[in-house]
């Protein structure tokens, strides 16, 4: 088994018109600090909202679990939430489990 490598710190960076944009690793141990942060900004959105994952490293399950959080908070607010340059782990973990038509992948 190769080793993983150093975890990137994942942090997000607010862009304007409603993009988030994600940077480093969304992993178990980096999405669950970024849970409530995510969830803040969503709350301060009125209309569609981005979520762009350009600047991702590794992905994991975590990261579709917290795209449907996010998800859930957006329909609850009425807001469109849509992905950019999702990351093909993560694209491939949703078709794994039937979820990938839930992913609103942005039209470049």
């Amino acid at each position: 088994m190769q080793p993983m490598g150093p975890v990137v710190v994942t942090t997000v960076e607010q862009a304007q018109n409603g993009v988030l944009k994600l940077k480093g690793d969304l992993l178990f141990s980096t999405v669950v600090p970024l849970r409530k942060e995510i969830l803040a900004w969503l709350e301060r959105q009125s209309s569609r909202c981005v979520l762009d994952f350009t600047d991702t490293g590794r992905v994991d399950s975590s990261a579709l679990a917290l795209y449907l959080v996010c998800e859930r908070a957006a329909r609850r607010q009425g807001l469109d939430l849509c992905v950019k340059n999702l990351p093909a782990d993560m694209a491939s973990i949703a078709g794994l489990v039937g979820l990938d038509e839930v992913l609103h992948q942005l039209a470049e």
